[in-house]
């Protein structure tokens, strides 16, 4: 099988073993603007491209927006990734890609690192 990743404790005694994987990386997320089709799946496939988990999701649509009858669409939400971060993983690659299809969907896209004690972003 491909794609498939596997993390295993070896311990005499599983107590001792946190099971709970510790975060590597959280970011938020913010969109806003112009509702379209197939908005939340184009957002959710480029963080799901990069291993992140969507650990929160919230959506919400304003019909009042005085815009030619365009309604504002929001999503906002909380990504995560557990440790060990791969190699190739780079929150500014995510970054850029959400831009870009905030670019081509005419929204804004922001994805903004979370730093605490569980992460370790840059």
């Amino acid at each position: 099988m491909k794609e498939i990743n596997t993390t295993c404790y070896d311990t005499g005694d599983p107590n001792t073993v946190q099971v709970t994987p510790e975060n590597g990386y959280t970011g938020e997320f913010i969109l806003r603007g112009a509702d379209n089709p197939g908005i939340v799946h184009k957002v959710t496939q480029i963080l799901a491209k990069h291993r992140l988990n969507i650990d929160s999701l919230k959506t919400s649509e304003d019909k009042s927006v005085p815009y030619g009858g365009v309604s504002l669409f929001t999503m906002s939400g909380t990504a995560t990734t557990p440790l060990p971060l791969s190699k190739s993983f780079d929150p500014d690659v995510v970054r850029t890609e959400l831009e870009e299809l905030g670019d081509q969907m005419n929204c804004d896209i922001t994805l903004k690192d979370v730093l605490d004690a569980s992460s370790s972003a840059s």
